[in-house]
């Protein structure tokens, strides 16, 4: 199983860190739940990566169109 971490830092100051199921709660719905994603050979953790590293990159290009209007 995985349980992925995401962490807010500015100036080397951490602001939060916490997995980002508690994202989801908090910044869709208090009951939409994320599931830890389970794993059975390294392959596989391979791809849970890379869509996690493309759902990254999709939330900080649309943050960023938000905090640039």
């Amino acid at each position: 199983m995985v349980d992925l971490v995401w962490v807010v830092r500015e100036n080397g100051e951490l602001l939060l860190g916490a997995p980002w199921g508690t994202y989801s709660r908090r910044l869709i719905d208090s009951s939409y739940r994320i599931k830890k994603p389970i794993f059975g050979t390294y392959e596989d953790l391979e791809q849970i990566l890379k869509i996690t590293f493309k759902m990254y990159e999709d939330f900080k290009n649309v943050l960023s169109g938000y905090l640039n209007q």
